[in-house]
């Protein structure tokens, strides 16, 4: 650390990561700590070692930091594994903004103490905020939605208090309740609309991320959000406002881990002009039925990712109205049966492929053990030119409708059934007629054989088919 005095001339960013094995033994630091006079930085880095590597106490760690003030200058400021259970003293009154008025990005993860930050709601230039993993934090703010306007901050209906702000994530903080601490009164009769709204209005925000936040309520107002990630399920009374005017919202990719979410957080109609959506990891849907409503809406959806949901059964009820879809990812779904639509005791084989044809390009299948046929239907996607199956060990055949996909380029098949490969072999396979006309295909089967000396299980991978030569 003395050594960090003497480097006046410092430039760009600083990374200081604290040993397992330090100590801290007050010396004879100057006035201004460690860094305080490193003008030309731009970002610092903070690294303390994990909780429990380290022997350095809560209260040490605040003196150290208290010597590791940053220069009013720094623009980026990252804390990682602190302990202690406030701020030192330079972020007077608990406010950053007190000697850190030019911060764009702030990012604070695993502190472990913390049950709410300093105050961020005087950092108007703040473009980035990263709140990760931790684990007792309640609010961001640590005071009431009135006693701020009563103070007189945001109480201009002309400015949010978050102007500048692009990127936003809350990750991981178990029992965040809000952003505010009444805001489980989402809306106060008390507060004037306009102020009320300004308080959670983020008008530059054009990412959003809010990862296993269970508890978290509020409403947050984002009319330019292009990105919005959601990992979990959220308090019952959030709410993400966005402009719902038909043509008028910017949001571009969604993802989510359940499915719900996207029902419930915002209006379906925010969803008119998204472009990619990835649902992965719900445990509770069984059918696209229930997110049905959010496809009606999504007519400019181009690339649709569905994985890992455990009790998916059908991709029917929802598809059929992605008529702009041009990729669909179908990963990971252990109990998914059917590509068709079911109805009360019929399946229709047709759907929802009938209503996909004019601009769908690209379908992928993989880890989808219990699929047994693809459907008649796919002779519609007259437009398909890439077909991958990977692992799809219950398919025994492909359709002879497949003969009719004549924009089919690519064809690929890799750690399929046995029998799948068999009638797929070039020339001599049962299904090779119906898939011939295809540019490139590339099958892979899986095989083990055991070594001459060590008698060891190796498995081997001969591609049968590659580019139409046979290995």
């Amino acid at each position: 650390m003395e050594e960090l005095k003497a480097l006046s001339n410092l430039k760009g960013s600083l990374d200081i990561k604290i040993g397992e094995n330090a100590q801290y033994a007050k010396e004879n630091v100057k006035e201004d700590g460690y860094i305080r006079n490193k003008g030309h930085l731009n970002c610092v880095a903070i690294w303390f070692p994990m909780v429990g590597l380290h022997e350095m106490g809560a209260d040490e760690q605040r003196l150290l930091l208290e010597d590791l003030q940053p220069h009013c200058n720094v623009r980026e400021l990252r804390l990682v594994n602190y302990g202690g259970m406030r701020m030192p003293s330079w972020a007077k009154e608990d406010d950053l903004s007190t000697f850190l008025p030019n911060l764009v990005k702030l990012q604070l993860c695993r502190c472990p103490g913390w049950q709410h930050l300093p105050s961020l709601r005087n950092l108007h230039n703040l473009k980035s905020l990263e709140v990760r993993s931790l684990r007792d934090l309640e609010y961001i703010e640590n005071i009431s939605r009135r006693g701020i306007i009563g103070n007189g901050v945001g109480a201009s209906e002309s400015r949010a208090l978050f102007p500048f702000l692009q990127q936003l994530t809350l990750f991981d903080l178990d029992k965040l309740k809000g952003w505010w601490r009444d805001d489980d009164d989402v809306v106060d009769c008390d507060i004037n609309p306009g102020q009320q709204h300004l308080l959670t209005s983020f008008p530059s925000l054009s990412k959003l991320t809010l990862v296993r936040c269970p508890n978290f309520t509020c409403v947050i107002t984002c009319p330019n959000v292009e990105v919005l990630g959601f990992d979990g399920k959220l308090g019952e009374k959030s709410r993400i406002m966005i402009p719902v005017e038909s043509g008028n919202s910017k949001l571009r990719i969604v993802e989510s881990t359940h499915a719900g979410t996207l029902k419930s957080v915002w209006p379906t109609e925010a969803f008119q002009c998204v472009q990619e959506m990835k649902i992965w990891g719900d445990d509770e849907m069984e059918s696209l039925s229930e997110v049905e409503e959010v496809f009606r809406s999504s007519f400019s959806l181009r690339d649709l990712s569905i994985g890992s949901w455990k009790k998916l059964k059908t991709v029917g009820g929802g598809l059929e109205h992605l008529t702009a879809l041009e990729t669909l990812y179908l990963h990971d779904l252990p109990n998914l049966m059917s590509l068709s639509k079911a109805g009360e005791g019929e399946v229709d084989d047709e759907m929802p492929w009938r209503c996909l044809h004019q601009r769908f390009r690209s379908l992928i299948l993989e880890d989808l053990p219990k699929l047994v046929n693809l459907p008649k239907g796919m002779r519609y996607l007259r437009a398909l030119q890439s077909l991958t199956i990977w692992r799809c060990t219950a398919l025994e055949s492909l359709p002879e409708s497949m003969r009719e996909l004549t924009s089919l380029k690519s064809l690929t098949i890799e750690y399929c059934s046995d029998g799948l490969m068999e009638r797929c072999r070039k020339n001599t396979g049962e299904d090779w007629p119906n898939i011939q006309h295809i540019g490139h295909i590339r099958i892979i089967e899986k095989r083990w054989i055991f070594t001459d000396n060590s008698r060891t299980a190796v498995q081997l991978y001969p591609v049968l088919c590659d580019g139409q030569i046979t290995v």
